[in-house]
C-alpha cells in the first residue's frame, strides 16, 4: 500500500485513502473530492498549513518538484511572493495555496496579488479547488508512475 501521507500529511486523509485503496486516478479524485468536501473552514486551513509555503525552498517530497519552476524565479520575485504571502496568510489564515503545474515565479506572483484581494470567504472556495487539483495530482502520481 502507497504513503498516502506523502500526498498529504493530514490522518482523516490518510484514514480516507487507507479505507478507500484507490488504484486508479478516477477512484482517487473522488476520494479527494470527499475529503476536501467534508473539511469544515477550520479544518481546511489546518489542512492547507500543512503545505509547504509556495517559493520557499520545500520539506516535502512531492512540493520539491512541484515547486522547482517557481524557485527558479528572480530572488525579487521569490521576496515579493513572500511578503504577499504573510500578508495572504493574516487576512485568509491559510498559507497561499496554488497548483504550480506549469507556472512560473511571475505566474504565481500575479494569482496571489490577484487573489489577496478577494473576500476571505470567497478565498477558501479557491483554497478548496486548489487543494482538491493538488492532492488529485499527487495521488495520480502515486498511482500511475514514479513519485517525483
Amino acid at each position: 500500500m502507497p504513503d498516502w501521507s506523502a500526498a498529504c500529511p493530514d490522518p482523516g486523509f490518510v484514514a480516507l485513502l487507507a479505507a478507500r485503496a484507490p488504484h486508479t486516478p478516477q477512484a482517487a479524485r473522488a476520494a479527494v473530492d470527499e475529503f476536501v468536501a467534508g473539511l469544515d473552514d477550520d479544518r481546511l486551513r489546518e489542512v492547507v498549513n500543512r503545505h509547504d509555503p509556495i517559493g520557499l525552498p520545500p520539506e516535502h517530497g512531492f512540493s520539491r518538484g512541484e515547486q522547482a519552476a517557481v524557485l527558479a524565479g528572480d530572488p525579487d520575485t521569490l521576496a515579493e511572493i513572500a511578503r504577499l504571502d504573510a500578508l495572504y496568510r493574516e487576512r485568509v489564515g491559510a498559507v497561499f495555496l496554488i497548483r504550480v503545474a506549469g507556472l512560473s515565479a511571475a505566474d504565481v506572483l500575479a494569482a496571489l496579488r490577484t487573489r489577496i484581494a478577494r473576500d476571505p470567504a470567497a478565498e477558501l472556495s479557491e483554497i478548496r479547488v486548489q487543494l482538491a487539483a493538488i492532492l488529485a495530482g499527487r495521488l495520480e502520481r502515486m498511482i500511475t508512475g514514479p513519485v517525483r
